[in-house]
């Protein structure tokens, strides 16, 4: 008895001490109860007042996280692991949140008595995205992505009265509901086999399995695109994509830009944690003449580069026949699921050397920071015509330019960045993809020459081509095309504080094309770290350790004066 009584006040020391490692992530779960609260008692007038909470909330919290030690260690049972990788992607998720918060609160569309709902839903959305990008079980992976996921299926159908909205919620939850199932089935299956749910001891295990022939390569395989179905849904990946374009056009443009840019950091975030936790194993030099080993990493590699491929492909040629812009964004974010997987091919447990992994690192973490820029300032400028016209049929756009000159050139900005074209940020995150994957020919770093890097680097090219061809569709219509009934109707004058809102997402499009050596020496420093101390250097840790020792002496005394 005394023993679970101490056992008990162990691991709640444990988590007490713990909080300190999430400071930043209690403030915003703090946000989020505040504006819900407040947003009982809000009069409809002021439920505005709500997003501006949640948005003071995000830019508290990314400013917290420079607060708090990076340096490896595990948290909350080996739960949640903290290293720069992890805190690379705390950042970028505040960011992301805070800079999704003001398209949201520049928007029209989701000017209704529920107004606040919608705020403070992206700052719950916001909470699964961390804690997803810092997972180190199993059960955090399921727990994070399904809080990131039910807020999202909200956000998507968050205009009840509109067909479409409706549809897309329904539609999100249905796709969804099969990715989730068929991944945790795969959990479930590795928590079997490998009968622990921590990150490494199930990689590790399943390592040791394969190595010794207790199981065999298709079996691993299986399981590891179980895992990756859950998550390949949430980065819009094929085959998983098909819930995309529908959910983006029929939700409110607000959460379609959100969707587009938050769930994918977060994916991202964690399947390359796993996947290069995998590699790391399999790189181990006793296990270099394992065939098992061997021929697993052949499959995943052919299986990702064709997941790559088709992703980019199919993202671009569907977006060729669009006509509405919002389905167009949502295929052109396909796409680039599908550049930044090709980077993914050179981080998973492949036959390349190490050198190109840690360049296949960097590539996916600088493409998702300028991503995040370039997208959500095409979704900004979109949102603010749409609050002017009332739609984003690529029609209804016609001399856009006339009305809204500076929006436009905020559009050109980000849709020549989403191309790829120098001098700007979408440009240098091709360039380190290219990198990654042409880093095997150059002799900069060990591994088997293979002619699918050179495919997948063409097929890049090739992709960045097509899509020049409807982003400049959307530029000549808002730019050349005469003004469409719609705005010829009336005179239409935008808000000079759009255009000052703009450069938040246009300038960093910019710089980040020229002066993109600081980024550049942020990424190269971020690391996944294999393994660290469980709660390192935490002394209330030590301190109920000592305490449990003590009580479990105190048990056994008990027992032998029993006797």
């Amino acid at each position: 008895m005394h023993a679970l009584l101490f056992d008990f006040a162990k691991s709640l020391g444990d988590n007490l001490a713990d909080l300190d490692l999430i400071r930043p992530e209690l403030f915003l779960a703090m946000t989020f109860l505040v504006a819900f609260v407040y947003d009982l008692f809000a009069e409809k007038t002021a439920k505005r007042l709500v997003g501006f909470l949640c948005l003071f909330g995000a830019i508290a919290s990314f400013v917290l996280t420079m607060s708090v030690e990076s340096s490896a260690m595990t948290a909350y049972s080996g739960n949640i692991f903290i290293d720069s990788f992890s805190h690379y992607f705390r950042f970028l998720c505040y960011g992301t949140l805070a800079l999704a918060l003001v398209v949201a609160i520049s928007s029209k569309s989701i000017r209704t008595p529920r107004e606040g709902e919608f705020y403070y839903l992206m700052v719950a959305t916001g909470l699964g995205m961390v804690f997803l990008s810092m997972a180190n079980s199993l059960l955090m992976i399921y727990l994070s992505l399904e809080m990131l996921s039910l807020m999202c299926y909200v956000l998507a159908g968050y205009q009840k009265r509109d067909r479409k909205s409706s549809e897309a919620g329904f539609k999100y939850v249905i796709y969804g509901a099969l990715a989730s199932g068929t991944m945790i089935y795969g959990m479930a299956h590795l928590y079997g086999v490998t009968h622990t749910l921590e990150l490494d001891k199930v990689i590790e295990a399943l390592t040791r399995m394969l190595a010794h022939g207790e199981i065999a390569w298709w079996q691993v395989l299986v399981l590891a695109l179980m895992l990756f179905a859950g998550l390949a849904y949430k980065i819009a990946a094929f085959p998983f994509h098909m819930w995309s374009p529908d959910v983006y056009e029929g939700a409110p443009t607000a959460a379609t830009a959100f969707f587009s840019v938050g769930p994918k950091v977060a994916g991202f975030a964690i399947m390359v944690r796993v996947f290069f936790l995998l590699r790391t194993a399999f790189d181990d030099p006793a296990l270099a003449n394992s065939e098992e080993i061997k021929t697993l990493s052949f499959w995943l590699a052919r299986i990702f580069v064709i997941v790559a491929f088709s992703t980019m492909t199919i993202g671009n040629l569907a977006a060729l026949a669009q006509n509405n812009v919002k389905r167009l964004l949502a295929y052109s974010s396909i796409a680039h699921s599908g550049y930044i997987l090709a980077a993914f091919v050179v981080i998973a447990p492949t036959a390349f050397g190490e050198g190109a992994a840690y360049f296949g690192l960097e590539a996916v973490l600088l493409y998702l920071l300028v991503y995040v820029f370039m997208n959500l300032g095409a979704f900004y400028a979109l949102v603010c015509i749409e609050n002017k016209i009332g739609s984003t049929d690529l029609g209804d756009l016609r001399g856009a330019a006339t009305y809204a000159p500076f929006l436009s050139v905020t559009m050109a900005i980000s849709l020549f960045a989403l191309v790829g074209l120098p001098p700007l940020s979408g440009f240098i995150g091709k360039f380190f993809v290219f990198r990654a994957l042409l880093d095997p020919y150059t002799g900069g770093s060990e591994g088997t020459q293979s002619s699918i890097l050179l495919f997948l680097a063409f097929a890049i090219a090739v992709n960045s081509v097509i899509a020049l061809f409807y982003y400049v569709r959307v530029l000549k219509t808002m730019v050349v095309d005469a003004p469409s009934e719609l705005t010829k109707q009336s005179a239409i004058r935008m808000p000079q504080g759009y255009a000052f809102v703009s450069l938040v997402f246009a300038v960093p499009t910019l710089l980040l094309g020229i002066f993109w050596n600081p980024a550049s020496e942020i990424v190269s420093d971020v690391r996944i770290e294999v393994g660290a101390p469980a709660d390192a250097g935490n002394t209330a840790t030590a301190a109920a350790n000592a305490v449990g020792e003590i009580a479990s002496a105190d048990d056994a005394s008990a027992s032998e004066d029993a006797d």
